[in-house]
């Protein structure tokens, strides 16, 4: 707190205020990540599933 020593009770609760904003805009970026490679995993997952059956099928049509 020592940073904050020169500065008003408004202007510290100002600084206060914008650092819990950024770490909320950071936790929410951080979600949105693991979600979105979670999914595009899930996809990718359903992916190489289906195209896998579709080359078996197609060995076995031989």
């Amino acid at each position: 707190m020592t940073l904050l020593a020169g500065i008003s009770f408004g202007e510290k609760l100002t600084v206060i205020i914008l650092c819990i904003c950024i770490l909320v805009f950071m936790l929410v970026n951080v979600y949105l990540v693991i979600s979105l490679h979670l999914r595009n995993k899930k996809i990718y997952n359903e992916e190489e599933k289906k195209s896998s059956t579709d080359i078996d099928d197609d060995f076995l049509s031989q």
